[in-house]
């Protein structure tokens, strides 16, 4: 019986040890580097039922087919199968800890392969084989390049939010870990993070990580640039203040020898010393400039000359280096900051003992003879303003200011601040208020500036200077050819170049835009910015002939209202006139309020209703009520909508200039004054001052004859006070017209005033 039973157990035990001697015969090939002998024979072992879970047959069989990948890199799966026969292992080991032990670096080499094995799968652009090294590795081991190499595939894949979320989750874990701990070497999550904090605007949080990353990896061009970048933009998304000095103190350690840090540095305390120059304040801005130099002289002695490459601000002499703001500070025109700084240079409070022993009279001189040579205007009226009270009892003085004063008139083309030109007229005319020659001389300047201005396409600051020439000098023949000159260059600049163009596609003319909303949907469609921008252009263009602030710019979120509210009057015909009711179709709480806000135009759309607002023609539109809020000063920020029939444009806005406290002396008039194309001699004329109004009275008059006009009941309420008239006649191309308007009551005044301008009407396109 007994030997029955050993006869039994031998022959059970046959085929395991047969496949014992299969796993003995797979080492010895393995050990003899004659791998695909060694698979072979181990995979003999792994198919019986006896062996296939014997931990050390498949780490085995993981280490075989390790080598034949390393062997055989195109091999498809040697490398994922040796991790899942190695995992396997893991799981079927009894005394894992002593398993774990002994197999460990292979563990990390297979670990370490596989990971460089996805990295090469993604660089040759096999995203699948890559994320299945990836994912398998990470499922291991939790191994932080593994898991970063899953967010590589994703972002390679264009799925950018996979991949942050996964850089998120590594940079909260790195967060969290030793700085010594160099598991991930490579900063892309922190780089990713931070983006994406960047693009949500959340400055704070993309510069606390941009921080820590460049404490993680300092050697990183990258995660510098990003800290950078991130802190650079925390500052700048608010108001400066001083304690914002403190912000770039503290970053000062990383970025000191930074060409974009110094600059934005500067700005900052230029902003700063600007700010508290004006008021009660000045003590401030004295130590801000004290504190500026100081940090100025601290980087020349840390960098030397590198550093003063990389400033164009800085010089060893720190009074060069006021000269140095001082001729930034005019080029900006910064007024009392300017002040501020020519009296600490003329103080001698930074200056060597050399300049000091100069007398304060002679230093005045000293500054004047440098300030001739930078040629800015701006700079010499605010040096003779800061020092004609002080110098005034200077014997030398007098003929010296006169001057330098007139030499400025005779050579304005050298002068580099041309904006401040303006301004200088009216500063030498009332230093000079009764001297022929300066006012021949300003009258010649005032000239040549609107000529430049029109010239150069300048045209806000040519209507300004226009409108400054008409209250110092007389009416000449040059003055009027210069005027007719701005209005043909302005129309054909900003009128005709803001009209909506056609293309030839194919033999057919194709328009420039299209609406593609759709009525039966509720689609309002969309106005790209291309051709918003054409209708803002065309907004200033008759905001700027009428003589107000030509800075409206339409705003996205007023666009997008009035966008849908452009759409609800379409499909809800016959109620242009009303506003819009929760019944109607295609109802949205946001088009009440651009409905309420806006000028609404049937058959007109784009460009081409801003021109129909101004037009305003129609009985119901007697008070031109559209066109006054067209041209309301204060207005700032606009809105536009257009369908393929209806427009709205978001009219009334005070959100620009709320003084209005020049149009109680200056009108706004449609037509302008002067010369105005004849295409916009609309029936209705206006007149608008910030004055009573109620016993004016109209007249219009050519060739010394009276015309005939209707003077319209008045109404209130549409942007400035305002008269309207119908004009009963045709107006004719190159007659001049009188305007008269009389009664007008003017603020603080007793006796009732009377304004007169004239209208010439002119073809801008001959």
């Amino acid at each position: 019986m007994k030997n029955w039973l050993l006869i039994v157990f031998v022959c059970l035990s046959l085929p395991l040890l047969a496949q014992e001697k299969n796993i003995r015969k797979a080492a010895t090939f393995y050990e003899s580097e004659r791998y695909e002998k060694a698979l072979s024979t181990i995979e003999k072992a792994l198919k019986h039922k006896d062996t296939k879970t014997n931990p050390e047959a498949l780490i085995l069989h993981a280490k075989i087919l390790v080598a034949i990948g390393h062997d055989n890199p195109d091999h498809p799966k040697a490398l994922y199968d040796a991790m899942k026969s190695a995992e396997k292992a893991l799981i079927k080991v009894k005394s894992s800890d002593d398993f774990k032990s002994r197999e460990m670096p292979f563990y990390l080499s297979l670990r370490d392969i596989c990971v460089e094995a996805g990295y090469e799968e993604l660089e040759n652009k096999r995203y699948i084989q890559a994320d299945k090294y990836f994912s398998k590795v990470y499922e291991q081991y939790a191994w932080m390049p593994a898991r970063w190499g899953q967010a590589r595939v994703a972002l390679a894949l264009k799925d950018t939010a996979t991949a942050v979320t996964i850089s998120r989750e590594l940079v909260q874990k790195l967060v969290l870990m030793d700085s010594a701990n160099t598991q991930l070497g490579d900063p892309g999550p922190f780089l990713l993070v931070i983006d994406d904090h960047i693009q949500r605007k959340n400055y704070d949080s993309a510069s606390y990580y941009a921080e820590f990353a460049v404490d993680r990896y300092p050697e990183s061009a990258l995660v510098k640039n990003q800290l950078l970048r991130s802190f650079l933009l925390l500052v700048t998304s608010n108001k400066p203040q001083l304690q914002t000095l403190e912000l770039f103190a503290n970053m000062r350690p990383r970025f000191r020898n930074d060409s974009l840090f110094i600059s934005k540095e500067n700005v900052l305390f230029l902003y700063l010393m600007n700010l508290y120059s004006a008021g009660d304040e000045n003590h401030i801005s004295d130590s801000l400039l004290a504190g500026f130099i100081q940090v100025k002289n601290d980087y020349y002695a840390e960098f030397g000359e590198d550093y003063r490459q990389k400033d164009p601000m800085y010089n060893t002499d720190n009074n060069e280096l006021i000269f140095n703001l001082i001729r930034y500070t005019a080029r900006f025109e910064r007024t009392y900051m300017l002040a501020m700084l020519l009296d600490n240079y003329v103080s001698g409070n930074y200056a060597d003992e050399a300049f000091r022993t100069n007398t304060r009279a002679g230093r005045w001189k000293n500054l004047f003879e440098r300030v001739k040579k930078e040629h800015s205007v701006f700079l010499l009226a605010s040096a003779l303003t800061s020092a004609t009270e002080e110098l005034k009892k200077e014997s030398w003085f007098p003929s010296y200011k006169k001057e330098l004063l007139l030499n400025a008139l005779d050579a304005p083309a050298q002068f580099k601040d041309r904006t401040a030109l303006y301004n200088f007229v009216p500063f030498i005319l009332e230093e000079y208020p009764s001297d022929k020659l300066v006012y021949q001389k300003a009258e010649l300047l005032s000239l040549g500036i609107i000529d430049e201005f029109t010239d150069s396409a300048w045209f806000s600051y040519a209507r300004i200077s226009i409108k400054q020439h008409d209250h110092f000098f007389s009416q000449t023949e040059k003055i009027k050819a210069l005027k007719k000159a701005y209005v043909i260059r302005d129309f054909k600049e900003n009128y005709f170049g803001s009209r909506l163009l056609k293309s030839e596609t194919n033999g057919v003319s194709v328009p420039e835009w299209i609406w593609k909303g759709n009525e039966s949907l509720c689609d309002a469609g969309n106005v790209p910015p291309s051709i918003h921008a054409k209708v803002e252009q065309r907004i200033n263009y008759f905001r700027r002939t009428a003589g107000v602030p030509d800075y409206v710019r339409l705003d996205t979120v007023k666009n997008e209202a009035c966008q849908k509210a452009a759409l609800i009057y379409q499909v809800n015909t016959g109620k242009m006139f009303t506003e819009p009711a929760e019944t109607w179709k295609c109802y949205t709480i946001s088009s009440v309020e651009a409905a309420q806000l806006s000028a609404r135009v049937f058959g007109q759309t784009t460009v081409f209703a801003v021109t129909s607002i101004m037009a305003d023609q129609g009985d119901e539109n007697s008070s031109v009520g559209n066109r006054r809020w067209m041209l309301y000063p204060p207005a700032r920020n606009m809105g536009h909508g257009s369908t393929n029939k209806v427009a709205l444009i978001w009219t009334l806005n005070d959100e620009g200039d709320k003084d209005t406290t020049a149009y109680m002396e200056d009108f706004v008039s449609w037509p302008p004054r002067d010369y105005c194309p004849t295409m916009f001699a609309f029936p209705r004329w206006h007149f608008s001052l910030y004055a009573d109004l109620s016993k004016a009275r109209v007249s219009v008059s050519a060739d010394g004859k009276p015309l005939p006009i209707t003077q319209e009941k008045q109404v209130q309420g549409y942007g400035m006070p305002s008269v309207v008239w119908l004009c009963n006649f045709e107006p004719e191309q190159g007659k001049t017209y009188t305007v008269t308007i009389s009664g007008i009551q003017r603020h603080g005044e007793k006796s009732p005033s009377t304004y007169s301008y004239t209208v010439e009407f002119i073809d801008p396109m001959k």
